[in-house]
């Protein structure tokens, strides 16, 4: 796990990509996407959440350019960690000014877009902090929040931050128990593989919807079976690039990525349940339901239970 090079899952609704890297590196990515660490060192365990570490790293940024920052990341059910935030400076400092970013956004009183043009005054040092960005809001020549608005917005703040810090050590608290309940664990670990199993029913009723409404009910979308995926490949399949799937009973799979997958998050997503146990989905004409099946091709991917 604690490599000295790591490619991390970046959300494109976390806080992360809306909040952080905005600000801080005047990034914001449109689709969620693997991001590679290098130069990974310091590795910590978080003290307040088990499933949380800490990492220095540097990763390419805007324009290529090679950045530095402290990563906070997250175990989850993929195979790759997922980014929480990153800060570049003071801990404490780092973490109020994260909580006081996504407090303002979330009460629709920022946005992406001006966090982005924050990015030079935090770059040059003016912008690093709530009272900092405070001031910056407060003197913008265009508002796009009032001054009133905005003294509300930061009082509701401190009170939030506040509450956190007893939130936090209240969980502090309950956690030192936990390891004293190892039914309650149970009970939660089923819990969260339950969720799992509905996020990826939802996602397979999204695709039927999509299908439906892009065919004129036209298609039919079908599940393979159950397979142990062993490999993903990029390969040229009868003249087109493709993402391959290799599985453990040698059968093979392939998706054409111009068409199917421009952006590559179903691909991303198949390198992430490598050696699970997986179904694929395949859109056929309702007139010939195997049709493309039948050719190996595939359309979407799941995590089967």
């Amino acid at each position: 796990m604690f490599n000295q090079n790591k490619s991390v899952y970046l959300d494109s609704r976390g806080h992360a990509n809306l909040d952080s890297f905005p600000l801080r590196y005047g990034i914001h990515y449109p689709y969620s996407k693997t991001i590679d660490l290098y130069n990974c060192c310091n590795w910590q365990k978080d003290q307040k959440f088990s499933d949380r570490f800490h990492v220095d790293a540097n990763f390419k940024g805007k324009h290529n350019k090679e950045e530095f920052g402290h990563f906070v990341l997250a175990e989850n059910q993929f195979n790759n960690m997922k980014i929480v935030t990153v800060w570049k400076h003071d801990m404490e400092v780092e973490y109020k000014l994260s909580s006081w970013l996504r407090f303002l956004r979330e009460g629709n009183n920022i946005s992406v877009q001006d966090l982005i043009e924050f990015h030079p005054y935090y770059a040059n040092g003016t912008a690093t902090n709530f009272e900092e960005i405070y001031k910056l809001l407060l003197n913008r020549d265009v508002k796009k929040i009032t001054n009133t608005k905005l003294e509300e917005a930061a009082k509701d703040f401190q009170k939030e931050i506040e509450n956190k810090q007893e939130e936090l050590e209240a969980l502090l608290k309950i956690k030192l128990k936990m390891s004293e309940k190892n039914t309650q664990l149970s009970n939660e670990l089923d819990q969260a593989n339950k969720k799992i199993k509905e996020f990826e029913q939802a996602k397979f009723e999204e695709e039927n919807n999509k299908a439906n409404a892009e065919s004129g009910q036209k298609v039919i979308v079908t599940l393979g079976d159950k397979l142990l995926l062993i490999k993903v490949n990029d390969v040229l399949h009868r003249g087109s690039n493709c993402t391959e799937l290799e599985f453990s009973n040698g059968e093979k799979q392939w998706m054409k990525k111009n068409t199917f997958d421009r952006f590559g998050l179903i691909t991303q997503k198949a390198k992430s349940l490598i050696n699970e146990t997986v179904i694929t989905s395949s859109w056929n004409p309702k007139s010939n339901p195997t049709l493309w099946k039948k050719q190996g091709y595939f359309r979407n991917i799941y995590k089967a239970n």
